[in-house]
């Protein structure tokens, strides 16, 4: 299997103009800044972007690089887009008994064990940090936000930390408080283990207080 190009890594076509190349390179960003991002390849994926987004965004790089391209691959470009099946009309029981379904007729049994079975939530990860910090508060979010709205919540601290004039040993330490944060909040299992931590620590608190 041939490697991703630049565009594959941007996820654009070989004719996007300069607008969508900025457009699809800030949303690949923010999906994969290693800020923002807990999987274990966000560094070097967010390296692929950027070289791909320094090559493209320049036009003598850009045409030097699509010269270099496959002829296959600019002919024909791959469309990762699914093509849309006709219509199977459903069929009899066969030889064995078992029957055998048309394509409405699956996706209506998909459609009905999925409401059976809704999906369950993520077990929760035992959580190693300090549960007395909440997370929730230094994001300005509560406790019931949804995924989205924490990553929309990371995603302003970011900015108010990179915006904000303080000493590189200040910058490292409210980087490393994000870090924390984005570690404990935006997985569903890592965030289901700090929730019990949370809880755990403030029911000993009251318990002390008492």
């Amino acid at each position: 299997m041939s490697a991703p190009t630049h565009y594959d890594v941007l996820g654009v076509a070989r004719d996007a103009p300069p607008a969508a190349l900025r457009s699809a390179y800030l949303a690949a960003s923010r999906a994969h800044h290693p800020d923002l991002s807990i999987a274990d390849d966000a560094h070097d994926r967010m390296k692929a972007i950027n070289h791909a987004y320094a090559v493209l965004r320049d036009p003598v790089q850009r045409a030097a690089y699509d010269r270099r391209l496959p002829r296959a691959k600019e002919q024909h470009p791959q469309s990762t887009a699914r093509r849309p099946q006709p219509h199977q009309p459903a069929q009899k029981p066969n030889s064995r008994g078992s029957m055998s379904f048309g394509q409405g007729e699956r996706v209506d049994a998909v459609n009905d064990w999925a409401r059976r079975n809704p999906p369950r939530p993520a077990p929760a990860r035992t959580y190693t940090g300090d549960a007395s910090r909440d997370w929730y508060g230094y994001l300005g979010i509560r406790a019931s936000a949804t995924r989205d709205e924490v990553l929309a919540a990371i995603r302003r601290k970011k900015d108010e930390i990179f915006g904000a004039p303080v000493t590189a040993t200040a910058f490292a330490a409210q980087r490393k408080e994000l870090q924390d944060a984005t570690g404990a909040l935006v997985d569903p299992a890592a965030r289901a283990g700090y929730d019990a931590a949370r809880t755990k620590y403030r029911q000993g608190a009251s318990t002390r207080r008492s």
